[in-house]
């Protein structure tokens, strides 16, 4: 038997589907990052409903936030119908963060300045309609070849309470610590709650672990803004061939190196003999 917040999630699910603003339950599901088969087992009343789903759903739809948790009043705030094929409402809820203005963000979070100097953007996606999210530029090569610098990382923000029970294994996060903004796969350690581990998609680049008490903010990447390149025989491409030739030398080189050290060992072990 569910819970009675489980039920309220089915009306509120419901309640999207007949008014239109959803189609179906799969739709409802992709919306909120879940899956397919999660939806239908809280809706058939096999399961309940987490935290987390209740938060997507509340920052993704116009839902009635006392009905959702006590029953009270009607699932939806509003009456009108929200279908996801009309134009948007112009409402721009996406808070671009350039390269260049890294260490300002930083300075905003910490402090809590006013984000009036950011520039401010929406998408016509629907699960952007409504929520708070980020768009980071990534810089550097740390990323490469998933993401290159440049690139616009549209993010949605995850509670931090220091637990880190909303992160997922291997899913690609943007991490705002007191001292810098990070793009990095995660590694969320139960038996080191306290910590995170983040490693990059080049190989190049050692493991971090970061405590809970460094970061500020933590954002899951949802969507990527990349310019396209026609050419096949394009700069990147040249540039990672350069970086492959370069690898190779200095794997090359520390083999000499290491041959040159057993080298001069056997030499000094021959010298002391005599």
């Amino acid at each position: 038997m569910v819970n009675p917040i489980t039920k309220n999630f089915i009306e509120c699910h419901n309640a999207l589907i007949d008014r239109g603003i959803v189609k179906s339950s799969r739709q409802f599901a992709l919306s909120l990052d879940s899956h397919a088969q999660a939806i239908s087992e809280i809706v058939n009343h096999k399961r309940n409903v987490s935290i987390e789903l209740l938060r997507k759903l509340a920052d993704t739809y116009p839902i009635n936030s006392d009905f959702l948790l006590l029953g009270v009043g009607n699932p939806l705030l509003d009456t009108g119908k929200r279908n996801p094929n009309h134009e948007t409402t112009g409402l721009s809820n996406i808070l671009f963060v350039p390269a260049k203005a890294h260490a300002h963000y930083l300075d905003f979070v910490a402090k809590g300045n006013h984000d009036e100097h950011f520039l401010k953007f929406s998408l016509p996606d629907i699960k952007y309609q409504s929520g708070e999210y980020r768009c980071f530029e990534a810089q550097g090569d740390s990323m490469e070849p998933l993401i290159y610098s440049g690139d616009k990382l549209v993010c949605s923000k995850i509670i931090h309470d220091g637990q880190f029970q909303s992160i997922r294994n291997n899913f690609v996060y943007v991490i705002v610590t007191k001292s810098e903004i990070l793009i990095k796969r995660v590694i969320n350690n139960p038996s080191e709650s306290h910590h995170l581990v983040l490693y990059s998609e080049n190989d190049f680049y050692e493991e971090i672990s970061i405590p809970s008490h460094e970061i500020l903010e933590i954002w899951r990447l949802d969507s990527k803004i990349s310019t396209f390149l026609h050419s096949p025989s394009n700069s990147r491409n040249s540039k990672e061939n350069e970086l492959d030739d370069i690898k190779s030398v200095i794997n090359l080189q520390n083999q000499d190196l290491k041959q040159m050290n057993a080298t001069l060992e056997r030499l000094l072990k021959s010298s002391r003999k005599y």
